[in-house]
């Protein structure tokens, strides 16, 4: 029986698609249970791949690898590189043109916060090391990419590292998540399960399931130095309901999940 709540990326068959340089990989979907945020893995060749319309939703990408230029509607050709970030806004077209075959991971918001949310002047791409390193507890650290300081209304997109020793408490979340393990090993622990996670292993929090607010922890090997992981926790839920480790969701602007974590 497969887990409730960590999917390996490289297990999903991809699919591709027709007349572009683009296969694609549905990792977090519906049907597992993320119906705030859904993931999405990108492989894509050299080349310039067909437009892609956001529609009512918010789109955010992670660039594993590779490199090229991202082209939003009649705007400039805007350049990216390896552990870049990006957003894309409601109603937007966009092209990417690849020029070294790249990995792209892309999580979109289903349902995504509206204009009652403050937002600060947009920007497009993040390269992760141009970002201002913060500080958590268990000597956690995390970079953000996108919140709604940078345009992104429905949540924040952030980098973290969690290093070996000293292990982060069991918690939950009061708001959704989806994470993608970029680099180390460990295991996670939720809901009577213990799950390795490594590279390619992406893994919603309790917060996209049915019945959110299970405790949890992850716990770094300690031969793998840390574990790094992209994520992207999503708006706060309703009072009442509780939850979170690659996930689904609205929270309040400014809220910073890893400064928060209960």
């Amino acid at each position: 029986m497969g887990s409730r709540f960590v999917v390996y990326a490289p297990d999903i068959a991809p699919r591709q698609e027709p007349g572009s340089p683009v296969r694609v990989r549905p990792v977090l979907t519906e049907s597992f249970g993320c119906t705030y945020l859904t993931e999405t893995v990108l492989s894509i060749d050299a080349g310039t791949t067909s437009s892609y319309e956001s529609g009512d939703h918010e789109e955010l990408l992670f660039v594993l690898a590779g490199s090229g230029h991202l082209v939003v509607g009649d705007g400039p050709a805007q350049e990216f590189g390896p552990e870049s970030g990006i957003y894309i806004g409601r109603g937007e077209t966009y092209q990417l043109q690849i020029t070294e075959a790249a990995e792209i991971v892309s999580v979109r918001v289903a349902d995504p916060a509206g204009d009652d949310v403050p937002a600060g002047d947009r920007r497009t791409v993040s390269p992760l090391d141009a970002q201002e390193v913060g500080k958590a507890t268990a000597g956690r650290e995390y970079r953000v990419l996108a919140n709604p300081s940078t345009g992104f209304r429905s949540g924040t997109h952030f980098v973290g590292d969690v290093p070996t020793g000293e292990l982060a408490p069991l918690h939950y979340h009061l708001y959704n998540e989806v994470i993608y393990v970029l680099k180390g090993t460990g295991i996670l622990h939720i809901d009577g399960e213990h799950n390795p996670i490594y590279p390619g292993r992406v893994h919603p929090s309790p917060g996209a399931h049915p019945a959110p607010g299970r405790e949890h922890r992850r716990c770094p090997d300690a031969r793998s130095g840390g574990v790094r992981a992209s994520r992207v926790p999503g708006r706060r839920l309703p009072a009442g309901r509780n939850q979170r480790v690659s996930r689904c969701a609205r929270r309040p602007a400014g809220w910073c999940p890893v400064k928060d974590r209960r």
